[in-house]
């Protein structure tokens, strides 16, 4: 059986199309053509929170990705997910389902990453984003308000959409080692799916022994076991690993 993803992305993020070719069980087909634009890649990432300009592009996308005659649609963004936190989350997916067919599956980055979370048992966690505090307070609301205790949440503060891509893992792992990590912390988690961490992870758990989920690979992950796919992927983290 030949399956196919559906994704839609912020304008030249291209983290998951890298992902994707890496963690992709035979016989599965990833679209990457549908994209929701936020607009300019200049735009302050302020301005992309405070007006959520995402929202005015997804009927096009919607429609745009159908044509592809997917099974499942995995969001390959995260700003607009942790929106006004559980709720917002919810208003979200509801908003997306408009346009799909009932029997559609659809894996959003907040709901993979509290999936993701769940398979560990964890309660307290870090989290770091490439956001501003706009962005930063929607991701505390949602992991308080989904039953996490965060311990930590530290924005690297990127000014554009564009320059989340370029951030360098150097200040990720300094941020993660020095920062998030502690004894009252059970798992790390990243957000953003421009700063793809995925190669960094795996190795900085085994540094911990404890989880540190990049959104990325929870997103796949979750797509991946929302139809019926179970392979296990060794060197991309615990969660494709043991679970």
């Amino acid at each position: 059986m030949r399956l196919a993803f559906g994704r839609k992305n912020q304008g030249k993020a291209c983290c998951f199309v890298t992902l994707g070719d890496v963690i992709n069980p035979r016989q599965l087909a990833f679209n990457f053509n549908s994209r929701v634009m936020y607009g300019r890649g200049r735009s302050s990432i302020k301005a992309l929170w405070s007006k959520v300009l995402i929202r005015l592009t997804i009927p096009d996308a919607m429609r745009d990705i159908m044509t592809a005659e997917v099974n499942h649609i995995m969001m390959g963004m995260s700003a607009e997910t942790f929106w006004g936190g559980l709720a917002g989350n919810d208003e979200f997916s509801a908003r997306l389902r408009e346009h799909m067919p009932d029997e559609m599956g659809l894996t959003t980055g907040a709901d993979a990453i509290a999936s993701a979370l769940a398979q560990f048992n964890v309660k307290n966690i870090s989290v770091v984003s490439p956001y501003q505090p706009i962005g930063d307070e929607q991701v505390q609301k949602f992991f308080s308000e989904t039953g996490y205790s965060v311990k930590r949440n530290i924005g690297l503060r990127c000014d554009t959409a564009n320059s989340i891509a370029h951030t360098p893992q150097k200040d990720v792992l300094d941020v993660v080692l020095n920062e998030l990590d502690g004894d009252d912390v059970d798992a790390i988690v990243q957000v953003g799916t421009n700063m793809s961490n995925s190669d960094l992870f795996p190795t900085i758990e085994k540094m911990l022994g404890k989880p540190v989920i990049p959104i990325n690979v929870a997103t796949i992950w979750h797509a991946l076991r929302a139809i019926g796919v179970n392979d296990k992927f060794v060197g991309k983290g615990w969660l494709m690993e043991r679970h």
